[in-house]
Formats: C-alpha cells, structure tokens, sequence
C-alpha cells in the first residue's frame, strides 16, 4: 500500500469469506475469521500474509478474535457451550 491508502495489496487470497482481522499487540501477526472449512473458524497469520494457520477446529461457529492483553495468544468468542476457566 502507498502511503497515499492507495495500491492495496491483499494478504489473503481466498475464494472464502474472510472477517474481524485482529492484529497482535507488536504487529508480527493476525488473526481472523473464515468459512473456508464450511463453517466460522479462527485462523492467524503473519503481518505479510504468510503463514497460515488454523487456531480453532470444531463444529462451533468461533469469531471475534482478539489477543490476550499480556501475550501474543489469540481469543475469540465462540458458540462452544463448554467452560474451560
């Protein structure tokens, strides 16, 4: 991307949907929602697009990814009605 806003690049390329982009606290990485496996799952990547990998596997639509406030681990809120505290 230019300075200007202009000449975007994507760092994903992905026929899916992909949501909620949420960069850690140092800028290495991201992380986000998609439905490339059929439902909403959280996947993260490094800050150039590389590196994809899947955070959350299981039926439950998970979203909203965040990071932990003192580490770089991600967050989400998911449909599981488990508790795991």
């Amino acid at each position: 991307m230019d300075s200007d806003g202009s000449d975007l690049t994507p760092l994903i390329v992905d026929p899916s949907q992909d949501w909620a982009p949420a960069f850690s606290r140092d800028g290495s990485q991201f992380a986000f929602i998609s439905d490339r496996d059929g439902n909403w799952e959280i996947y993260v990547t490094d800050s150039e697009g590389s590196g994809l990998a899947r955070l959350t596997i299981n039926a439950d639509s998970d979203r909203h990814p965040d990071w932990e406030p003192d580490a770089d681990e991600g967050d989400d809120d998911s449909d599981d009605d488990s508790s795991d505290d």
